[in-house]
C-alpha cells in the first residue's frame, strides 16, 4: 500500500495529473471549480506531510532501556523467539524466506538480497548499540561483515553457544588486529 501511495504521489505522475486537469479546465471553462479544489487538496497534503513528519520525529523504537537495536538474521532454523527471550526485544528479523522467497541460497543474487536486507536493518538502528545475531552460512556472515565495515556502526555480533543454549557476543575488532608490520 505504501509503495502504491509513493508511486501515485511521484512527481512525474503528479505533473501529468496537473497538466491533464489544467487542459480539461481550460477546454471546458472549469477554472472556478478547479482552483478551490486545488487549494483544499494542497492544504490537505501539507497537513498530512506535517503530521507524518511529526509522528516520525516522535517515534519511539522498542528497546530494553539501554538504547539498543537488535537485528537477527534467520537462515535455516528459527531463532526469533530465542532472540526475544535473551534480549527482551527484536527490532528487525531478516528471514531468508521473506527476503528471497525460498529457503535455499542458490544464486549470487540471494546473497546480495540478504546482505542488503541486513545492512538496511542495521542502518535503521544507526546511532544505537546494534546487537546483530547471525544464524546462517559463514560466507553470508563474511559478506555482511564486509558491507557493515570495521567502524561504521556500534555493533556487537552474536553467535549461538550450544554450551549455554544462548547467544554469546563476539569481541569487537580493533585496528590493532590489523597490525601486519611485524
Amino acid at each position: 500500500m505504501k509503495k502504491l501511495v509513493n508511486r501515485i504521489l511521484s512527481p512525474a505522475i503528479m505533473l501529468g495529473i496537473g497538466l491533464a486537469l489544467g487542459f480539461v479546465a481550460a477546454v471546458f471553462g472549469l477554472w472556478d471549480w478547479i482552483e478551490p479544489l486545488t487549494g483544499v487538496t494542497t492544504m490537505a497534503l501539507a497537513t498530512a506531510t506535517w503530521w507524518q513528519t511529526r509522528r516520525a520525529q516522535d517515534a519511539v523504537y522498542s528497546d530494553n532501556g539501554d538504547g539498543s537495536w537488535v537485528v537477527a538474521l534467520q537462515v535455516g532454523r528459527p531463532i526469533s523467539e530465542a532472540v526475544k527471550k535473551q534480549f527482551n526485544q527484536l527490532d528487525v528479523l531478516v528471514d531468508v524466506g521473506q527476503v528471497i522467497g525460498t529457503h535455499t541460497l542458490s544464486l549470487p543474487e540471494h546473497y546480495e538480497m540478504l546482505c542488503r536486507a541486513v545492512y538496511q536493518a542495521v542502518a535503521a538502528g544507526q546511532g544505537k548499540n546494534v546487537h546483530l545475531v547471525l544464524s546462517g552460512p559463514v560466507a553470508l556472515s563474511c559478506l555482511i561483515g564486509q558491507m557493515v565495515g570495521l567502524f561504521h556502526f556500534q555493533i556487537t555480533v552474536y553467535q549461538y553457544a550450544p554450551s549455554t543454549g544462548g547467544y554469546e557476543p563476539m569481541p569487537r575488532p580493533t585496528r590493532a588486529w590489523l597490525d601486519h608490520r611485524e
